[in-house]
């Protein structure tokens, strides 16, 4: 996905400080919330115009989506095609991307990076808040 793999390049760069680094952590896994919410309905539109433009045929998104092999008679549940893709392939990719951004950058450590940040001596402790420290 194209906000990991910039936070990763950015990440990689070696002028990033704690600070800008701990913003684009924070920013990607804003995007990526924001996409898992929102983001399907242009996903699947660029979908549909490279399958256009590229002569491939698409699924009938509206049909029941049959689970593994056996007869359809016996599926449980009638899911649609469109659900399996946005539910169990999208959503579910997207959430191994935060759950990875989660376990990467837990709370706790983004929060002692942030305050560790404070006692940066550069522009004479400018980050440094007493407050941010003694709430803690």
């Amino acid at each position: 996905m194209r906000f990991t793999d910039f936070l990763c390049q950015e990440l990689h760069r070696k002028s990033q400080d704690i600070i800008s680094a701990l913003n684009l952590v924070a920013s990607t896994k804003m995007e990526l919330d924001e996409l898992r919410n929102n983001g399907w309905d242009d996903f699947i539109q660029s979908v549909r115009s490279f399958c256009e433009k590229h002569k491939i045929s698409m699924p009938d998104m509206c049909v029941c989506h049959t689970m593994g092999i056996g007869r359809f008679c016996q599926q449980k549940d009638c899911i649609i095609v469109e659900h399996y893709y946005h539910i169990d392939v999208f959503n579910e990719v997207i959430d191994y991307q935060l759950r990875e951004l989660n376990t990467r950058f837990p709370y706790e450590t983004v929060e002692l990076l942030c305050l560790s940040s404070s006692l940066d001596p550069h522009d004479a402790f400018k980050r440094f808040n007493i407050d941010d420290i003694y709430s803690c």
